[in-house]
């Protein structure tokens, strides 16, 4: 972004900066993170969309498709020892056993000494109890996670030897 529109767009009304994307739905502050948030996530490096039979979700890259497919299409193989419940992913055994079957604490309130057996109930008694506090974190991890994808952005063009300037 040249400088002149850095500062063309100092003067304007941050709420009129803020972009969605079409594909997920999620916001960005500013049009160049925007821009390479769909580029990184949504467009693959043809420069086409690769969209998944399940659910048809988008995706910029193979390696993403296939996450997503393990993460939310595979098939539960991690059985639970005590009620036979089947799970993908181990957390959610791990989960489902301490919050079912042994009451084992898995996670502690960063503000305070509650405990959870869950991830979930951790992040809603956050949100609820310490909503200074968890706004000011998610603030912090939505800027760390635009940096870390500016980053990944940046590598994969100059790997690939392709510009930065795109229109979207």
């Amino acid at each position: 972004m040249s400088e002149f529109k850095k500062h063309k767009l100092s003067h304007e009304d941050p709420d009129k900066l803020k972009m969605q994307c079409p594909h997920c739905m999620k916001w960005y502050k500013t049009r160049e993170y925007w821009r390479a948030h769909i580029r990184l996530t949504h467009r693959s490096k043809q420069n086409q969309m690769i969209k998944c039979e399940k659910c048809e979700k988008t995706f910029s890259r193979k390696d993403k498709m296939r996450a997503h497919m393990k993460h939310v299409h595979d098939e539960p193989t991690k059985k639970c020892e005590y009620c036979e419940k089947c799970f993908v992913k181990d957390i959610s055994l791990r989960e489902h056993v301490a919050s079912q079957h042994t009451g084992e604490v898995l996670y502690t309130c960063t503000y305070c000494p509650k405990t959870f057996n869950s991830n979930a109930n951790m992040f809603s008694h956050r949100r609820k109890m310490h909503p200074v506090e968890w706004l000011a974190a998610k603030e912090r991890s939505e800027a760390a996670r635009q940096r870390a994808d500016l980053v990944e952005n940046v590598a994969s063009e100059s790997a690939n030897g392709t510009s930065m300037q795109h229109d979207y």
